[in-house]
């Protein structure tokens, strides 16, 4: 292409090349939700055409809802884009029960995880530095002293109702009305889950969840000994309502655990119409819902998205949420919103862990509040979304090509998908040599060699020391790709002689 005057239909024929250009890296993950792309004096400067020819593009996608300028920063994608052009394809794991065989993968990884001289990128926790520590110290310390009585002694086991009249102002962000009578306060988001599910679920019963989906769900499944069908997950929009009625239709579900809103490990987000959707599919079928909402308030856009729970009109939406993610996960700090399980619930923790620590729960509800929850949570995020752009791209200049790192909308893990060539595990085995850790994409499924080449890697921190690991990581996977296709010239040479 040239610059200077040109007839009208080489202006829009520039148009339309410089629109499938922004569409095709949107494809091809170049781009993700929330990226900004090259500035209108960039790319014209990158193809040769003038600013008026890459002005009209950019409008032009603007108005499709492709991208959205910001005032005096550039031009940005929208998450529309994102579910139409980018190439989202998970493979569809196979319909039938499992039983879980992932506990040594996990298993190792958390041996290793204790070392303190290693760059933890295996777990899913927030960045300690951008944690209210200070605040919450000094809260809990005033607990201990102004309230001793309540703090060292037994909590109800549905949690001190300071708290719950705060969580329950904090459920209207989600859209979701409550009452502290609804709540029961639980010792972190994974004890949520897991009442959930004994309170539903008997040894033997099936329960549907997305694929790949967060391993402790895998192994809570397995130790309350239930088996797991797995439903194909859209990269951006979550759980594929299709397959999911097609199990249904299937098997005997008892209940589907999924994360709506952020999902580890893929960091989706399902659309609210298919949120309801999928509540009157299963409401249809009088069927329970378990939603985990852990990341619902981290994410990069500023609407703070509607949890599932909002659409339930029968009680057969149980929420699962917790503080661990947010504000201090030492603290082990969650909550649930059982429906008719409530009373079951109760019972059941109080059979197994009685209450939850006292001090950590006075503590939350000071900082609730009095405290700017909903700027502090903003602050962080804002990093998160800075850190998963730094690390996708060094991923990107980094890894084999053909990987491709899927930038969450939000939370702070990231899905990677190597070539078919990359074992994540032997990855991850060379990796710890070098003292990182990852997670091996194996570990998110309860089928054996899935997600063989792909990983979740923490993006909570981005420093000199995890750049580093990350190209460490990119070097290695590097050399199995380099080792396979020297052992198949090899094998070829051999057949052919």
């Amino acid at each position: 292409m040239k610059k200077g005057p040109i007839s009208a239909k080489d202006r829009e024929d520039t148009e339309d090349t410089i629109c499938r250009l922004i569409r095709d890296r949107i494809r091809g993950g170049l781009y993700h939700a929330g990226d900004k792309i090259s500035s209108v004096r960039e790319m014209a400067q990158q193809q040769n055409v003038s600013i008026a020819s890459v002005l009209d593009a950019y409008r032009r996608l603007e108005m499709e809802g492709v991208i959205q300028s910001q005032p005096q920063s550039g031009f940005y994608v929208q998450l529309m884009a994102t579910r139409k052009f980018a190439n989202t394809a998970i493979p569809e794991p196979p319909r039938t029960p499992m039983e879980q065989t992932q506990e040594s993968i996990v298993g190792s990884i958390l041996h290793d995880a204790r070392s303190s001289n290693v760059v933890h990128l295996a777990g899913a926790s927030p960045n300690i530095d951008l944690l209210p520590t200070g605040i919450l110290t000094r809260l809990m310390s005033r607990a201990l002293r102004d309230e001793a009585l309540t703090s060292m002694s037994y909590s109800s086991p549905v949690g001190i109702r300071q708290l719950r009249e705060q969580i329950s102002r904090r459920m209207l962000a989600a859209s979701v009305s409550s009452v502290p009578d609804d709540i029961i306060v639980t010792n972190g988001g994974s004890e949520s889950l897991s009442l959930c599910i004994r309170a539903v679920c008997q040894p033997g019963d099936i329960i549907a969840v997305e694929s790949p989906t967060y391993y402790a769900m895998l192994l809570a499944a397995k130790t309350l000994g239930l088996r797991v069908i797995e439903i194909g997950t859209h990269l951006t929009d979550g759980m594929n309502l299709d397959s999911l009625r097609a199990i249904l239709d299937q098997y005997p579900i008892k209940a589907v655990v999924l994360t709506p809103s952020y999902g580890n490990p893929l960091g989706h987000l399902m659309p609210d119409e298919n949120k309801a959707q999928l509540v009157q599919l299963l409401e249809d079928r009088n069927i329970v819902l378990i939603e985990d909402d852990v990341y619902g308030d981290l994410g990069y856009s500023s609407n703070r998205p509607i949890a599932a729970k909002a659409f339930d009109r029968t009680g057969k939406v149980m929420y699962c949420s917790s503080f661990s993610k947010t504000l201090a996960p030492g603290f082990r700090v969650g909550w649930v919103i059982g429906g008719p399980y409530q009373q079951k619930i109760e019972l059941i923790k109080f059979a197994t862990t009685g209450s939850t620590s006292s001090p950590q729960q006075i503590a939350i509800a000071e900082f609730l509040a009095f405290q700017r929850y909903s700027h502090h949570v903003r602050k962080a995020v804002k990093v998160y979304h800075a850190n998963a752009n730094a690390m996708a791209k060094t991923i990107r200049s980094s890894f084999p090509e053909g990987t491709q790192a899927q930038k969450p909308l939000g939370g702070f893990v990231m899905w990677i998908t190597m070539p078919p060539e990359v074992d994540s595990i032997e990855l991850y085995k060379s990796a710890i040599h070098h003292n990182i850790t990852i997670m091996p994409g194996p570990a998110f499924s309860a089928h054996t060699n899935a997600y063989q080449n792909c990983m979740r890697l923490n993006c909570s921190k981005w420093s000199p020391e995890v750049e580093s690991a990350i190209k460490t990581l990119g070097k290695l996977a590097c050399e199995q790709v380099s080792a396979f296709n020297s052992a198949k010239r090899l094998i070829s040479s051999a057949v052919n002689r």
